[in-house]
């Protein structure tokens, strides 16, 4: 699902229309956002964990490029799903 879907999806379920639905799509995001470059953790019981963690230089072999690559991140944007029980 892409982001009008999801629009569209947001503006059939609660009867804002697309414009509205958007503008709250977009303060969503926007707000996540803002937490995780405070290091700050969003955690939506039933939909997921957003955290931005440590991570450490890794090496890797890309197969499409036939080379080595150097997966130089300091900062792992990590966003783990909660799974269903």
């Amino acid at each position: 699902m892409n982001k009008a879907q999801l629009v569209g999806k947001i503006a059939g379920k609660s009867g804002l229309t697309k414009k509205d639905a958007e503008k709250a799509l977009n303060a969503f995001v926007a707000s996540v956002q803002e937490a995780l470059v405070k290091k700050e953790k969003v955690q939506l019981i039933g939909f997921g964990t957003f955290e931005v963690k440590d991570g450490t230089v890794t090496v890797g072999i890309y197969v499409r490029c036939s080379g080595e690559g150097n997966g130089a991140w300091g900062k792992i944007d990590d966003a783990e799903l909660n799974s269903s029980k």
